[in-house]
């Protein structure tokens, strides 16, 4: 329970206010890039104003366009915390800065990502299924597997990813960034009276937050929800 006092603090993975500049695009076509028939079905997915607003911007943009279709951003629990944090005027920070996951997403999530989401999503009907079924395991608890699922894996490699590249991409996303910051959940949680707030899938697994805290001598357990 986070306690009283000047000290208190509040911690996200980013800094609540740090929105990069984020530049656009370079102002070609993502139509072209993909070709008419997957744009055409990038359309009917996200629909053509959506699709239309996106078209000349980044990939990494396009996909998590077409990745939050069912998602209710004003609703997740980051935002509500640190709504909750600013209320009370505790003291805020970050793991990481805006800029750094902007940079990370865009190497990430490229134009071959782009094809593989789009050629591995059949209709919308599936996407709201898989957003409430991911919800759904959030909420219960019940996902141990941090990282890609077995659908995600599956569009993947359907794609041409190997195995190696899709290992990768998980390390990039998560395993490198849990290290990174162990030292400074180190340096929070010893001077004490911090809560701090990072995405579910950093905590779980054998790489995740939780166990490399142990490993450092804390006492660090799961809350059942």
């Amino acid at each position: 329970t986070l306690g009283e006092g000047d000290d208190a603090q509040v911690i996200f993975e980013t800094p609540p206010g740090d929105d990069s500049d984020d530049p656009p695009g370079d102002g070609s076509s993502l139509a072209d890039k993909l070709g008419p028939k997957l744009w055409e079905k990038y359309e009917r997915l996200v629909g053509k104003k959506v699709a239309a607003n996106v078209e000349h911007g980044k990939p990494s943009v396009a996909i998590l366009m077409l990745m939050m279709m069912y998602e209710d951003k004003t609703s997740a629990l980051d935002m509500e915390i640190e709504q909750l944090a600013s209320e009370s005027g505790l003291k805020t920070g970050g793991l990481e800065s805006s800029a750094f996951q902007t940079k990370l997403l865009e190497e990430l999530l490229d134009v071959r990502m782009l094809k593989a989401t789009i050629e591995g999503t059949p209709d919308r009907k599936t996407m709201e299924k898989d957003s409430f079924d991911d919800l759904a395991e959030y909420c219960a608890g019940t996902d141990e597997s941090p990282g890609m699922d077995a659908h995600a894996i599956k569009q993947m490699k359907d794609a041409g990813y190997t195995d190696a590249e899709i290992k990768r991409l998980d390390e990039r996303m998560l395993d490198e960034r849990n290290l990174k910051w162990i030292p400074q959940l180190d340096k929070l949680f010893t001077a004490g009276n911090v809560f701090v707030v990072v995405g579910a899938d950093h905590l779980s697994g054998p790489k995740g937050v939780v166990k490399l805290m142990q490993a450092k001598g804390f006492k660090a357990e799961r809350v059942a929800p």
